[in-house]
């Protein structure tokens, strides 16, 4: 068996990994690269793509350990073989920061971030897609610590990011839509939402356009929308959209999805506020009996909905 073995097993790799089947993907990486590793040897640039492309496929299924430690052993072969400027240095990085972020290391991935950050800038130009991806893979690195100095100073690269995505892809793609919701997010965590409320309207506009007024993204930027009405205790305008991103949940996804859940106590806890309580209850309940069935007593999905009926349980014995 030789390359165009290998090159078939991979690409049918590829097609699950499209179709979202990570594990299937897996096993066929696993077992073209071997095959690779053979005809091509140890040191072909092609396998550490390939190897890049199953690391991928380790962060999709959530993998994170394996997967960073499959690019640290690229990148460095990379970096030896085609050297510290080469574009499949950049991904390496790339992905790498990516994976030990989902580790919590964050400080590790924005160094990361930035050294691919400069390598594309010089590669591919100030404006290239990959750019984008960077630099909205290193604000999320910034505002994902949950620290208002570290979050104000992730804004500017989701800004920057979504000037190129705009740029590139004019004001009707789903890439432009996610660059909203991230600085929607952002000012949000930042409890501004009044500047977060215009940023999503403008992603869920783009998302039913290009996707269809149903679709799992739209349910997102209508919860993100929903949740900015309640922080500004506007819960009579928050209700119909969180209303209506349960109802596309409930319809595209399975019943036990932790999505459904939460969309859920989001509307439950709308509810609460407004003082229909049994409506509430109702959604709290089996949000609860979801959650607890997936997760042990410590997760933080758990406890939120837990705190939330309690919350529930305060509001009504006052009235």
């Amino acid at each position: 068996m030789g390359p165009t073995v290998a090159a078939s097993i991979l690409g049918l790799g590829k097609r699950k990994k499209d179709l979202g089947d990570p594990e299937a993907a897996e096993q066929l990486f696993r077992q073209g690269l071997e095959i690779e590793r053979r005809a091509l040897g140890s040191q072909a640039p092609q396998l550490y793509r390939d190897q890049t492309t199953l690391a991928e496929i380790l962060l999709d299924a959530g993998k994170y350990q394996a997967a960073a430690t499959l690019l640290q052993q690229s990148l460095e072969v990379q970096q030896r073989i085609l050297g510290r400027e080469h574009p499949d240095v950049v991904i390496t990085l790339n992905d790498l920061g990516l994976a030990v972020q989902r580790l919590g290391r964050f400080d590790e991935a924005q160094g990361l971030y930035r050294q691919a950050l400069q390598i594309a800038r010089r590669q591919f130009g100030p404006t290239h897609w990959q750019v984008a991806a960077i630099l909205g893979n290193l604000g999320s690195s910034l505002v994902g610590l949950d620290l208002p100095d570290k979050i104000r100073e992730g804004i500017p690269f989701y800004e920057e990011a979504l000037a190129i995505r705009r740029q590139n892809l004019g004001d009707s793609d789903p890439l432009v839509a996610q660059m909203y919701l991230l600085l929607a997010g952002a000012y949000r965590a930042l409890h501004e939402a009044d500047k977060a409320l215009p940023l999503a309207k403008q992603s869920l506009d783009i998302l039913v356009r290009t996707e269809g007024p149903n679709h799992l993204h739209a349910a997102y930027a209508l919860r993100e929308i929903g949740t900015d009405y309640v922080y500004l205790s506007r819960h009579a305008e928050a209700e119909p959209y969180l209303r209506r991103a349960l109802d596309i949940r409930r319809t595209e996804l399975p019943a036990g999805n932790p999505d459904v859940a939460k969309a859920k106590m989001s509307l439950g806890d709308c509810l609460t506020s407004l003082g229909r309580y049994a409506e509430a209850e109702v959604l709290m309940r089996e949000a609860e009996s979801s959650l607890s069935a997936q997760f042990p007593a410590d997760d933080y999905r758990v406890r939120e909905v837990r705190s939330l009926w309690a919350r529930l349980k305060q509001e009504r014995s006052r009235h």
